[in-house]
């Protein structure tokens, strides 16, 4: 069997599976808190770090919604994919927070250059203030893209980390980071862990199973279109009698 294949007939990456790995949580006792709240005797801190697509985080996030389950979903202020400021981002954020779950900040130091921006902790703060415009209420937690060893097991001032020690260090932490997890499926996990910290990413999870390369086609279908349709608002000719369109 190939690996793609492989990826498809494992644990499919569906709304469906989702489902199914968070109500195993829930009947091993699991409770879904947002970071910084206390402590249950089961613990559970659902992620989402949005690295493409913020449409293809409301799915999930109704999944969840329905199931009574709070997520935190954290944007990057500094993406060349998308731009939490435009009105359809905007919208998936507030539509994020009517479901009743939490937005943060997803920080990617990597956008900046060494030594140039200041301190991460106020360059974080700063990003914060600036996704906080969209969100209405002050921005509580950040997360890290593809982070530093430097950055795990930080606090980080005004800020909670999700890679602060009880978070990663004193808890379990799962990721479906590039449509892999590498200890198995968390559907297995449920029950094992009195804590734990599960990331996933929206874009690689659908309604139907597919590899890796699908999706990524799939994304650069839609994103594509997408590119089309306001670049052909951007060059589209004057209005007649507005000499001063721009």
């Amino acid at each position: 069997m190939s690996p793609a294949a492989a990826e498809v007939t494992a644990c499919p990456f569906t709304y469906d599976h989702y489902r199914e790995i968070l109500e195993r949580l829930r009947a091993a006792g699991a409770a879904f808190i947002r970071f910084g709240e206390p402590l249950q005797e089961r613990t559970v801190w659902l992620r989402h770090d949005v690295d493409l697509d913020p449409e293809a985080t409301l799915p999930l996030a109704e999944v969840e919604s329905a199931l009574g389950a709070t997520a935190t979903y954290l944007f990057q202020v500094t993406s060349s994919l998308y731009n939490v400021l435009a009105p359809a981002t905007a919208g998936v954020i507030r539509r994020l927070q009517e479901l009743g779950h939490e937005v943060g900040l997803h920080l990617n130091l990597h956008a900046y250059t060494p030594g140039s921006s200041g301190p991460m902790d106020a360059l974080a703060r700063r990003e914060a203030g600036v996704l906080a415009l969209v969100t209405g209420v002050p921005v509580r937690v950040v997360s890290f893209h593809r982070p530093a060893p430097a950055v795990l097991g930080q606090e980080i001032p005004g800020l909670i980390s999700t890679y602060a020690p009880p978070y990663f260090r004193a808890s379990k932490y799962l990721s479906d980071s590039e449509m892999h997890w590498r200890e198995g499926c968390a559907c297995h996990q449920a029950g094992s862990h009195l804590r734990l910290q599960l990331l996933t990413h929206a874009e690689w999870w659908a309604a139907a199973a597919a590899d890796r390369a699908a999706r990524l086609a799939g994304f650069r279908q839609r994103h594509r279109q997408a590119w089309e349709a306001a670049l052909a608002v951007e060059v589209a000719p004057p209005k007649e009698g507005n000499p001063c369109q721009s």
